[in-house]
């Protein structure tokens, strides 16, 4: 959800014509303030790839289409960092959009409000802001281009409590001197906090441009040192 370093400012900020809303006419039931909906507990149907199998060779999974179309899910999600607009076809996760989200998409008329689909998202969601989950273990789905797919997957291994740049990313995709063009994948990243674009900085180590707002992003890096350094002090007097 970053953009690259020259372009990352502009992109940053937040309540742009293409930001996350949801139409007035949906009634949207939250749980409690502070905490995660409680689903019903039911988990995510295993993706397929478009030849069958359980995911591609680029370790990314993958919803098997039909001549249908595949329906669209959502629910929302209270977080510390605001609520979560969660998207999914029922066998995966399609979208997780910060409120208000840059580029986020508007909640269509032909979406289905069902949080079923998503109860173990909410649980690993959940454990993540308490600091009892460093990685996540659910079915993805993102749409994108070969490209975009391999920057997605590269973020997926940049290590809890840990940053990277956009050059670093582009030798980990094999494209070295592409940054820039790494940059705009990681922009259009669909997949908010469980593919954690918010791990990339800028060369210097200055945070650059989030979709979900450089706040939220200090927020999410903040945490993450937090945690991780809270479990080194617990290892150490082990």
């Amino acid at each position: 959800m970053s953009t690259n370093d020259s372009s990352a400012k502009s992109t940053a900020t937040s309540g742009s014509s293409g930001a996350m809303s949801v139409p007035t006419a949906v009634s949207i039931p939250m749980s409690r303030p502070g905490r995660w909906a409680r689903l019903t507990p039911r988990r995510l149907a295993p993706l397929r790839n478009d030849a069958g199998g359980a995911s591609r060779r680029d370790g990314m999974q993958y919803a098997e289409t039909t001549m249908a179309g595949p329906r669209t899910f959502y629910t929302v999600l209270p977080s510390p960092i605001g609520d979560l607009l969660v998207v999914g076809d029922g066998a995966g996760l399609t979208g997780i959009y910060l409120s208000p989200h840059t580029g986020g998409p508007r909640v269509g008329t032909d979406w289905e409000l069902d949080p079923s689909p998503f109860a173990d998202a909410a649980r690993q969601l959940d454990e993540y802001f308490a600091g009892e989950r460093t990685a996540f273990d659910l079915p993805l789905a993102p749409a994108g281009t070969p490209f975009q797919l391999s920057v997605w997957q590269a973020l997926r291994r940049v290590p809890y409590g840990e940053t990277t740049s956009y050059g670093r990313l582009a030798l980990e995709v094999g494209r070295p001197g592409a940054a820039r063009a790494v940059g705009l994948a990681n922009g259009r990243n669909p997949l908010s906090i469980v593919v954690p674009c918010h791990r990339v900085v800028g060369s210097d180590g200055q945070l650059v441009g989030y979709a979900g707002g450089l706040e939220r992003k200090r927020q999410l890096l903040a945490m993450e040192a937090r945690v991780r350094a809270c479990r080194e002090r617990a290892r150490i007097l082990e």
